[in-house]
């Protein structure tokens, strides 16, 4: 129904109900109908009514105001979701590749020491031979540098030198040789101990048939008194177990020196003799402070040299030329009966 016939149905039915009231006259009826504002009831109708539809409006635009302000917040956490999202993938990514690389590296590097081992059999720092110059000396030079030798008074000649000369044999060995990278410290004696007789080269033959890596010593001393070199001493072997070794000895920082010995063999006067010489060399051209055998920094499964009359050796060490340190302690300058003056049987190689 049109709201202005409402009204004025509205409006009609009012003048009706006011003519039947006590008093109300015809000019009064006349004058209600020129009326152009309804009652106060119904005017206070109408406007409770538009007030209720306009609460109702203002509801409905609060909800799809609010409906919209949800959505678009929800909107932009999405997006600000999805942008997070993206960018820490994009971290991800990054990191991905920069680890993808680190490792490509790392296997670049791994792969290359691989190759190396491979090619050195498995380890690559050791050697299978070291540089030595084998040329002779002239005799007047040779016989020179033998007599320092047996004086204790060599040390101004190179291990090399001593070879060139023949004070000293050369033997050489073939892999378990590694470059020596510190200073020489300590002097080891060993005693080689083999299950049958061994002479000096056989014990050499016999450490050079395992391979790269094998046990040896710098010097071996025969029975006979001749003396072989296997490596010149600037670069190490395998004469101690470091793993088990006492006093901070090593192989990078001492010598060893090897006298053939097995069974119930005593040790020659020869062998004894060369043992000095050998000794008080290495001492004084490497400024070596301690001297020790093998069972003594390896007690744990060593007793080498078998047998060996310390007392005599640091007494005949004493008497060739300054001070050094066994490990029996202070030295004697009383000579050694065993050993004699004449200079050490010698073999060529």
């Amino acid at each position: 129904m049109p709201f202005r016939f409402h009204r004025a149905l509205v409006t009609a039915l009012a003048m009706l109900a006011v003519a039947q009231l006590p008093g109300y006259s015809m000019g009064g009826r006349l004058a209600a109908l020129t009326r152009t504002k309804p009652p106060a009831f119904v005017s206070a109708h109408h406007a409770a009514r538009g007030k209720a539809v306009r609460a109702k409006a203002n509801s409905k635009k609060s909800t799809r105001v609010a409906r919209n302000s949800k959505s678009k917040a929800s909107n932009r956490v999405a997006q600000k979701v999805s942008k997070t999202g993206r960018k820490s993938n994009h971290n991800k990514s990054i990191a991905q590749a920069k680890h993808g690389k680190k490792r490509l590296a790392h296997a670049s590097r791994h792969a290359s020491k691989k190759i190396a081992a491979a090619k050195s059999g498995g380890h690559s720092n050791y050697m299978w031979s070291a540089p030595i110059n084998l040329s002779k000396f002239d005799a007047t030079t040779s016989n020179t540098i033998q007599m320092s030798f047996t004086d204790g008074q060599a040390s101004k000649y190179s291990p090399e030198d001593l070879v060139r000369a023949g004070a000293v044999s050369y033997y050489g060995l073939k892999g378990g040789i590694r470059p020596r990278r510190g200073p020489i410290r300590n002097l080891i004696l060993h005693s080689t101990e083999t299950t049958q007789l061994a002479d000096a080269k056989r014990v050499v033959d016999s450490w050079n048939s395992r391979g790269l890596v094998h046990p040896g010593a710098q010097y071996i001393v025969d029975r006979d008194g001749t003396i072989y070199e296997t490596v010149d001493p600037s670069y190490t072997s395998s004469h101690v177990d470091t793993s088990r070794t006492l006093k901070g000895v090593t192989n990078a920082n001492s010598i060893g020196i090897e006298i053939v010995r097995t069974g119930k063999q005593q040790y020659t006067a020869p062998q004894l003799e060369s043992v000095v010489h050998l000794a008080g060399y290495l001492k004084d051209r490497f400024q070596i402070a301690n001297i020790y055998g093998h069972g003594q920094i390896q007690p744990s499964d060593r007793t080498d040299p078998v047998n060996f009359d310390w007392s005599s050796f640091k007494q005949n060490l004493a008497m060739l030329k300054g001070n050094t340190r066994t490990a029996y302690g202070a030295h004697t300058t009383r000579q050694f009966s065993a050993v004699t003056s004449r200079a050490p049987a010698r073999q060529r190689s």
